[in-house]
């Protein structure tokens, strides 16, 4: 209750001071749990095409469920920004460590040489965020990436990995914030806003 009368700033700033403190150990731990809850829930045979978030800083790991999607044949994108258009695209990537490179702002990224995907045949997103609440709505770095990416692609079910302390009661929201379908954490799993079949 504490958190609802804080701004998203405030709370992304709490956050984020509390992710930045975990342990490396915590995080392996933590993401390994997630990604066991994310194969138990996520039938997988549903989907042909995801979109995979790629962790930095503390976020909870993404290649365990980037290898598991190209294991069970997936084609699976990546996010690379567009600093043209500073819009977000979808970037195919067929191996989590060989076709990604660092961007000069130290963030992973799909390689030059990776094609885009059509951002309207993607049906599994596997979003990060900051803060997350019961609802489903969600608090990123405020930029907005994910909010364009996902009102350009209704039918794709919205999935976010977080660790507990990330989801509280009740968060700010505004109109063009986006929802999310499904929060995994390490000892949950949220449903509080499906759009689509889960």
């Amino acid at each position: 209750m504490g958190h609802r009368r804080k701004t998203a700033a405030q709370i992304r700033k709490d956050i984020l001071t509390q992710r930045e403190e975990m342990r490396r150990e915590d995080v392996i731990l933590k993401s390994y749990i997630i990604l066991e809850n994310f194969i138990s829930r996520i039938d997988v045979k549903k989907y042909t095409k995801a979109f995979v978030y790629l962790n930095f800083r503390n976020e909870p790991i993404s290649g365990g469920i980037i290898h598991y999607l190209l294991e069970h044949t997936l084609t699976v994108s990546a996010p690379r920004i567009d600093r043209t258009d500073n819009l977000m695209r979808p970037c195919i990537i067929t191996d989590a460590i060989d076709d990604l490179a660092v961007d000069p702002f130290g963030f992973r990224t799909p390689s030059a040489h990776a094609p885009t995907a059509d951002p309207s045949s993607i049906d599994l997103v596997i979003a990060p965020g900051v803060a997350f609440d019961e609802t489903g709505n969600r608090i990123g770095f405020g930029r907005g990436y994910y909010d364009t990416f996902f009102r350009g692609n209704a039918k794709a079910l919205r999935v976010a990995l977080a660790y507990d302390f990330q989801v509280l009661r009740e968060l700010p929201v505004t109109p063009r914030d986006e929802k999310i379908d499904m929060i995994i954490t390490e000892t949950r799993i949220l449903t509080p806003y499906a759009r689509t079949s889960l």
